[in-house]
């Protein structure tokens, strides 16, 4: 596999069905992202209960699932990263990646930064020559 052929069919990360607070000032829906391949890295754990036997053994016993926790890290353009900076005030939202089982997941935004990807700045050397930032954000999943 060559790195040309790594991305065909691949799904482009991004957000949308964005439901935000009433006082929200910027609001954007969807959010898409121009380097659309960020790190997106999962973490999911089990619920469990653990009983002692009187003169036996003890036992485990699986009793739930916790959240799904999704951090993804990246790179985007000044627009972007003001998009991601206004997700303190959403609800919640879907993410889209192929990371993901099914290939989204509903999520609250738990924490979102952004930083200029190097001091004194960095821009595109594409023809929109926009400042670069680095992204992270913190999601969970919303259970119902």
């Amino acid at each position: 596999m060559t790195i040309s052929t790594a991305y065909e069919g691949f799904t482009d990360f991004k957000i949308s069905d964005i439901e935000y607070e009433d006082d929200a000032e910027e609001t954007a829906d969807p959010i898409e992202f121009r380097y659309a391949a960020p790190s997106v890295a999962v973490d999911t754990s089990g619920r469990f209960v653990t009983h002692e036997i009187i003169g036996g053994s003890t036992v485990r016993q699986k009793v739930g699932e916790e959240p799904i926790e999704v951090s993804v890290k990246g790179v985007c353009t000044e627009d972007t990263a003001v998009d991601i900076d206004g997700l303190r005030d959403a609800m919640n939202g879907t993410i889209y990646s192929d990371r993901l089982k099914g290939g989204s997941l509903d999520v609250q935004f738990a924490s979102a930064s952004t930083a200029p990807l190097d001091d004194g700045g960095a821009v595109s050397l594409s023809d929109d020559d926009k400042f670069l930032y680095t992204f992270t954000l913190e999601c969970v999943e919303v259970t119902i």
